[in-house]
């Protein structure tokens, strides 16, 4: 699991974004609620926006206080070189490879040993 979570950090970090474009519409007939959800939205793009960096940003966060529902449409545009598609094949292959080995290694968890005729 740690492994898992340091190369998919690592795999983020190899990835440059282009483009992130948002578009989040959502309501509720509770006002408190929904402003709520509306600051904290905003909140989450401040802190998205410092770590991820893209070079075109477009967030938009409409609430509608007279109906309950959620749209969210969101776009990421990326442009990898061919030496970073290939680092990230090799961290997606290494995460792949442990998961697939701990699934093979919970398979015999249970006490299999016969107690006798059981139909």
């Amino acid at each position: 699991m740690k492994n898992d979570i340091v190369g998919i950090y690592i795999l983020a970090k190899h990835i440059k974004l282009k483009e992130f474009y948002s578009d989040i519409r959502f309501g509720s007939e509770n006002i408190y609620f929904t402003s709520f959800i509306y600051v904290f939205i905003n909140s989450i793009y401040g802190i998205l926006i410092n770590i991820i960096q893209p070079q075109k940003v477009y967030l938009n966060c409409s609430p509608c206080f007279t109906e309950s529902y959620a749209k969210v449409n969101i776009k990421i545009h990326i442009a990898p070189h061919i030496k970073e598609l290939i680092k990230i094949g090799r961290i997606l292959f290494k995460i792949y490879r442990n998961n697939k080995d701990g699934v093979n290694n919970e398979s015999n968890r249970f006490n299999t040993k016969s107690y006798g005729n059981n139909s």
